[in-house]
């Protein structure tokens, strides 16, 4: 199998096995993911057949092996919003001016940087974040938040959400844990005092914080200073995208 067909395909793995935490049987999200992964895998197979056929003995052109390719993308990508709600009824991201309006200007006595923000869309997925760095010194934190909009749900979230982990060396830790009912994930390394501690909100919204020259408990005061209950709040004041005609 090459390069892309066996990223996609464990794309399309991780998608369909998160379909099936949603329940047993083949329930209509399970026959949406098995068709994503199928189309997402054929995609693949063609992006690879595009990269071989500019070997060959007669290759493409290079604006033939682009639009291939892009064509490829094109269909995964497809495959991809129809299962995360890119169509009828997807979800749209909430303004990031309101993302920044989260982020407090000063964290355990750190002051914000400039805040920045943006919200990207493209074949039916889209998405908003707001992220600021706080910094005294040589020390410095950066707090993102991310509006997984379409892709929010099981397939939006990353690959530490669905499972469960524990590991602890001489020089650092990992871990996944809930508080407060959100999963979490936490890394620390010593060296440069580097972590960093990422939680999902409302089965949406992504909060990541990265930190340098600190300790973990100065990322979880960091966390501590959010205000989660009008990040939660967002989700329900959000609009829902008209469909396309």
């Amino acid at each position: 199998m090459g390069t892309f067909k066996r990223i996609v395909a464990a794309i399309a793995a991780t998608v369909m096995f998160a379909a099936l935490l949603n329940g047993c049987g083949k329930s209509k999200e399970m026959e949406a993911a098995e068709a994503a992964a199928a189309k997402m895998v054929e995609a693949a197979k063609k992006m690879e057949e595009s990269v071989k056929s500019t070997k060959s003995d007669t290759p493409q052109t290079p604006q033939q092996a682009m639009k291939q390719g892009a064509d490829a993308l094109a269909a995964a990508a497809s495959a991809m919003g129809a299962l995360t709600g890119g169509g009828a009824g997807a979800v749209e991201p909430v303004d990031f001016r309101e993302l920044q309006a989260l982020l407090p200007e000063t964290l355990g006595g750190m002051k914000r940087g400039d805040a920045k923000g943006e919200k990207v869309g493209a074949m039916g997925i889209k998405v908003s974040n707001a992220e600021a760095t706080y910094s005294a010194g040589e020390n410095r934190i950066k707090v993102k938040i991310v509006d997984t909009g379409s892709m929010s749900g099981v397939a939006g979230m990353a690959a530490w959400a669905m499972i469960d982990i524990d590991s602890e060396n001489s020089a650092g830790y990992e871990k996944t844990s809930n508080v407060a009912g959100r999963k979490t994930y936490e890394k620390w390394m010593k060296d440069g005092k580097r972590g960093e501690l990422n939680t999902i909100v409302a089965s949406r919204f992504m909060i990541e914080i990265r930190g340098e020259g600190v300790e973990m408990k100065d990322l979880k005061q960091a966390a501590a200073a959010l205000d989660y209950k009008k990040l939660e709040a967002l989700k329900s004041a959000a609009p829902v995208a008209a469909a396309s005609k």
